[in-house]
């Protein structure tokens, strides 16, 4: 008998070092210098020496407790004009990803939590600076004075990955609560007139085809 139960702690033991040997954790620094001829952007950046508030930094960790299963989160500061005191850390994303279909041909899956949403070419990875083809992504797109509206939603995400002869097609659609924090009161100047901003139900949904390792994008 004390040999079934140290065999047995000893098979538990050797299971939780797999997990732990699939924990990543990475992070980010960036640091921008905007200087504009007369408007201000981030700060006072048409004074001669420029505004250095923009300041993003980031910090994330993944681990997999089953070959099929993503456990995935990452705390973000980003200070983009304001005080220093508006750079304070949050929950940017946080998720479970589970893959139903994973082989040579295809993905299937989903994933539940805080998502990013799949809107444009770069809002799930946009406060990543190398992942981005500017310093600033153009805001007629992702516009940075509301930007927590577009950015997560709070609920549920399917997602499938086809691999094909010549390229590769990708879908996702989700379903969840969008964010509405601070910028979204000071923009639309909720702090100066009676009102709330109360975000409901919405859905999401992208389809893209890459070909070539994504030489070649479509939407």
């Amino acid at each position: 008998m004390l040999g079934t139960v140290v065999m047995g702690l000893s098979a538990n033991a050797q299971s939780d070092e797999k997990v732990l040997d699939t924990l990543q954790v990475h992070g980010f620094l960036s640091q921008a210098l905007i200087i504009t001829d007369d408007n201000n952007f981030f700060g006072h950046s048409s004074r001669d020496e420029g505004s250095l508030e923009f300041t993003e930094v980031g910090l994330n960790a993944s681990l997999r407790p089953h070959q099929d299963v993503l456990v995935a989160a990452q705390v973000l500061s980003r200070r983009a004009g304001g005080e220093s005191s508006d750079a304070e850390a949050k929950l940017d994303y946080g998720l479970i990803d589970y893959q139903m279909i994973s082989n040579q041909q295809r993905n299937f899956g989903v994933q539940l939590g805080r998502i990013k949403n799949p809107f444009g070419f770069y809002n799930q990875t946009r406060d990543v600076a190398f992942t981005r083809p500017s310093i600033l992504l153009p805001q007629s797109i992702y516009f940075d004075r509301t930007r927590s509206m577009a950015l997560t939603g709070d609920g549920v995400t399917f997602y499938l990955e086809e691999r094909l002869n010549n390229g590769v097609i990708r879908g996702q659609i989700g379903l969840g609560e969008p964010q509405a924090g601070d910028d979204l009161n000071q923009t639309l100047q909720l702090n100066r007139i009676a009102g709330t901003f109360d975000p409901q139900q919405s859905a999401i949904a992208q389809v893209r085809y890459e070909h070539d390792g994504g030489a070649l994008l479509q939407r």
